[in-house]
């Protein structure tokens, strides 16, 4: 449930590149920028300033300053998605425009608005006020409006409070680019230069398209427009968000178990663990409301993050586009969470170069299978979100932010748990409604989240 805000003071700008360089004027989608296509992420950071007064104008001062030197660098962040006619659906405009960026103040304590125990979607935060035909309950944004990479609001709260909502696209990169984006700015913030050398050359991963069947490249190829149809949802529907927190001695006793059972050789991570436990919970959830079959599937996908694994030879580590299938796991997962575990172990271990047509072919078989009920999973547990200082501290809170959803997909997010909680990872999750309340009354779920 999302939750309404007033903002005041409200000023809307753009930050362009603090210095002009040469750079390609036009990047074209690849497939994996395509199955993201107009999709907005929002996250936010929440920041207690010492000094309500002088320490935030010294924030958004230092905020924007590192925010034009970093698009130096990753100038496509400074562009814009713009629908054409050539058979693509989207180029990225690299044309230095400006990233919308907002400030905006609350009249209240960040306490009485923000419940960190039980956290409400806060859209009013999340910056779209700055880009007309922006809408945040859309999974997917309108074609005709062209579309920022990112999007940044700054809002400050009475109490001296701030919240900084850092709204990316998803056709841009993925999150493991984001991440490093978002290090690279805080790096600029804090020591004025950033060793980061991003890759933006699409090329690579624009080849991969002949790995899939020809049938499916000629649609691509010669779709246009329509383009669109195959990856945007075509309706709709109201989602509930909510978010979880996972302690440590969850995942610890499922550890222990697999080094008595296996052995000391194998050592599951704490992703194995987690996503074990939800595809267990996810296969008890119910048909989805716009299914006619009471026996439709419920599968589930894990995003999987492939700048070394789907390319011989690997993609540069800075790579910064979009490198990420949805991977499918069985439709029924083992009955010992155990077995669960190392299920999910061994398919992540298996991903290589040799297995990406497949796994494209599994995506493709995703988008044509309509009335089923998908949830995707994605791990942020890598990104050291809770280490971003932009010269001012570092942020004790950060969760996704108001994202829509589209019929028969939900999506769980697994995130890095504030520090000093006591947890391994917290959940943000946003499912229907009824796929909430089912996964609100499964015990192994309640006894994971416990």
């Amino acid at each position: 449930m999302a939750k309404s805000v007033q903002l005041v003071n409200v000023k809307v700008m753009r930050i362009q590149p603090r210095s002009k360089v040469s750079h390609p004027q036009v990047l074209y989608a690849s497939y994996y920028d395509l199955l993201s296509i107009d999709l907005m992420v929002p996250t936010i950071f929440f920041f207690r300033l010492h000094d309500g007064g002088s320490d935030y104008s010294r924030m958004v001062k230092k905020v924007k300053q590192s925010l034009a030197d970093i698009l130096v660098p990753y100038y496509p962040m400074a562009g814009r998605w713009k629908k054409v006619e050539n058979g693509r659906i989207r180029e990225l405009h690299c044309n230095d425009e400006g990233v919308p960026f907002v400030e905006a103040s609350i009249d209240d304590v960040m306490d009485n608005v923000v419940d960190f125990e039980d956290f409400k979607d806060l859209p009013d935060l999340s910056g779209f006020i700055a880009v007309p035909g922006l809408n945040h309950t859309l999974y997917n944004q309108n074609v005709d409006v062209p579309l920022p990479s990112l999007i940044v609001q700054v809002t400050r709260f009475k109490c001296g409070g701030v919240a900084m909502c850092v709204t990316g696209s998803h056709m841009t990169m993925d999150g493991y680019g984001f991440g490093t984006f978002l290090n690279s700015w805080a790096e600029v913030a804090s020591t004025g230069t950033t060793s980061t050398k991003p890759s933006h050359d699409r090329s690579p991963a624009l080849s991969h398209l002949d790995l899939l069947p020809s049938s499916q490249r000629e649609v691509i190829d010669n779709a246009g427009d329509k383009l669109g149809t195959a990856f945007k949802v075509k309706k709709n529907v109201t989602f509930s968000s909510k978010l979880f927190n996972i302690k440590n001695e969850r995942v610890d006793e499922l550890k222990r178990e697999a080094q008595t059972a296996v052995g000391s050789k194998l050592h599951l991570t704490t992703f194995d663990c987690i996503t074990a436990q939800l595809w267990q919970c996810v296969a008890r959830l119910p048909a989805a409301p716009s299914s006619e079959s009471s026996s439709s599937q419920v599968t589930i996908w894990y995003a999987a993050e492939g700048r070394e694994k789907f390319c011989h030879p690997p993609l540069p580590k800075h790579y910064s586009g979009n490198v990420i299938l949805g991977v499918r796991l069985g439709q029924e997962p083992p009955s010992s969470t155990l077995q669960a575990a190392l299920a999910v172990h061994e398919n992540v271990k298996s991903i290589s170069p040799a297995k990406l047509p497949r796994l494209l072919q599994d995506l493709s078989d995703m988008f044509r299978v309509r009335g089923d009920r998908k949830v995707i999973l994605s791990s942020w547990l890598r990104l050291p979100m809770y280490e971003l200082d932009f010269g001012f501290g570092k942020p004790f809170f950060i969760t996704p932010n108001a994202l829509g959803g589209g019929p028969s997909v939900g999506l769980i997010f697994v995130l890095p748990p504030p520090p000093a909680a006591g947890n391994v990872a917290a959940l943000y999750i946003t499912l229907e409604p009824s796929a909430m309340e089912a996964v609100l009354g499964d015990s192994q779920f309640l006894h994971l989240v416990s």
